[in-house]
C-alpha cells in the first residue's frame, strides 16, 4: 500500500511540474477580403508560455510596455516571442456575405446582404461611418452613412481595445473600405462563410478561447442602376452672421430648436457687442434654424460659405465650405470666431447633414436630440 501511495504522489508532482503556470486567453481575429485572409492571434493572461500548432511561444511583457509600433497591436495583449500578435495568411478567394456599392451623384451607399449581419461600417478614406446594425439576410437597402468614432466596438467577440486596433489597422493606408461581422444567431450561416483554413480551433490548455471574423470589402464600385432623383432643393437664407463672440472649443454644427435655444446662441455670438442687435425672427415648427460656429481662428480671412441646401426624406443637407485666407493674402492679425445662422424655409427637420460640395463627403451632422443650446 505504501508503495502505491508514494508512486501516486510522485506522479502528481510530475504532472504539476509540467502543467502551465498562470492563466492564458487566446483570441483569433480573422480578416477576410478579396485577396485572402489574415489571422491575428492575440494572447492575454499571466502564463509564461503558450503552446500552439506544435510550437511553444514565450509570453513576454505587455505590448504597452514594449517598443512595438504596429497599428494592429493591442496594448493589453502579451508579446508572443517579442511580437504583438501571431500573423498567419492565406491567399484564396472567399465568399463575402454582403456587397456595398456607391449610389451615383450622392454620398449614399447601397447594401446588399446574403446573410444576416451584426454590423456594417464604412471608412471613406478619412472618417469612419456606421451603415447598419442587425441587418437581415437577402436585403437591399440604400443607406446614408452616419459618422462614428468607435467602429467595430461591441461586434463579434472583440474587446473595445481590439476593435479600435482593427479599425486603426484597416484605415492605415487611407483607402476606402467596408467592414462587417456576421450575426451570431445563425450557426449554419457562420459556417458557410467561415474559411476552413482559419476556422475556430481551440488548441486546448487555455482558460478562454475566442474567435472573431471580420469581412472587408475594398472595391466600392459605382452602380448606375441605384441612381434616384436628387432631393428637392430647399429655400434658405442667412438669418445672421458675424466674426466675433464666444468661440466653442471646436467647430460646432447645431440645431436651434426653440426660443430659449435661440436666446442662448445669440448671447454667445453677441457677447462682445456693446449694443447687441435684436434676436432674429424665428418660426419654430415651420422652419429649421441651423447654427455654425467656428473655433478661434488666428486672423481675418476665415469664413463660412453656404452654397446649397437640399431636403430629402425629412432631413436637410447643407453644402458648406469653411473658407481660409488665400496664399499670400493680406490679413489682419486679429482673432476671429466666424459664425452663421442659417434659416431653412418650409421644413422643421430633426437632422441636418453638412456636405463638402466638391466631393459630396459628409463631414458633420446636427441632430435635434443633441442640440447644445
Amino acid at each position: 500500500m505504501r508503495t502505491w501511495i508514494v508512486a501516486g504522489s510522485l506522479l502528481i508532482m510530475m504532472l504539476s511540474a509540467c502543467a502551465p503556470v498562470g492563466s492564458a486567453t487566446l483570441h483569433d481575429v480573422v480578416l477576410i477580403d478579396e485577396e485572402g485572409a489574415q489571422r491575428l492571434r492575440y494572447a492575454y493572461g499571466t502564463a509564461d508560455t503558450l503552446d500552439l500548432d506544435e510550437a511553444t511561444y514565450t509570453l513576454g511583457d505587455l505590448v504597452a510596455r514594449s517598443e512595438v509600433n504596429d497599428p494592429f497591436a493591442v496594448q493589453a495583449a502579451r508579446l508572443l516571442d517579442e511580437q504583438p500578435f501571431l500573423l498567419d495568411t492565406a491567399t484564396d478567394t472567399f465568399q463575402r456575405p454582403f456587397d456595398v456599392v456607391r449610389v451615383p451623384l450622392t454620398t449614399d451607399l447601397e447594401l446588399r446582404t446574403r446573410e444576416a449581419l451584426e454590423s456594417v461600417h464604412y471608412f471613406d478614406g478619412t472618417r469612419w461611418f456606421t451603415l447598419a446594425r442587425n441587418v437581415e439576410a437577402n436585403l437591399t437597402r440604400s443607406i446614408t452613412p452616419v459618422p462614428t468614432t468607435t467602429p467595430l466596438r461591441g461586434d463579434a467577440s472583440l474587446t473595445p481595445a481590439e476593435a479600435d486596433a482593427i479599425a486603426t489597422g484597416l484605415s492605415q493606408d487611407g483607402a476606402p473600405r467596408v467592414v462587417a461581422t456576421l450575426a451570431q444567431t445563425d450557426e449554419d450561416a457562420t459556417e458557410a462563410f467561415q474559411p476552413a483554413v482559419f476556422e475556430a480551433d481551440d488548441p486546448g490548455g487555455l482558460d478562454e478561447y475566442l474567435h472573431s471574423v471580420v469581412y472587408v470589402q475594398t472595391d466600392l464600385p459605382v452602380d448606375d442602376a441605384t441612381y434616384r432623383d436628387p432631393g428637392q432643393r430647399a429655400l434658405f437664407e442667412i438669418a445672421a452672421s458675424g466674426r466675433q463672440g464666444v468661440a466653442p472649443d471646436q467647430d460646432r454644427f447645431a440645431l436651434v430648436n426653440d426660443a430659449a435655444a435661440l436666446s442662448a446662441f445669440w448671447s454667445e455670438v453677441q457677447a462682445n457687442a456693446l449694443t447687441p442687435p435684436a434676436l432674429p425672427d424665428a418660426r419654430f415648427g415651420s422652419e429649421t434654424l441651423v447654427a455654425v460656429q467656428l473655433a478661434t481662428r488666428p486672423s481675418s480671412g476665415y469664413g463660412i460659405d453656404v452654397q446649397r441646401v437640399e431636403r430629402r426624406d425629412g432631413e436637410v443637407f447643407i453644402d458648406l465650405v469653411l473658407t481660409e485666407p488665400a496664399e499670400g493674402a493680406i490679413t489682419s492679425t486679429v482673432i476671429t470666431n466666424p459664425w452663421v445662422l442659417i434659416r431653412v424655409l418650409g421644413i422643421d427637420a430633426d437632422v441636418v447633414w453638412f456636405r463638402n460640395p466638391d466631393d459630396g463627403r459628409l463631414f458633420a451632422v446636427a441632430r435635434a436630440s443633441e442640440a447644445p443650446f
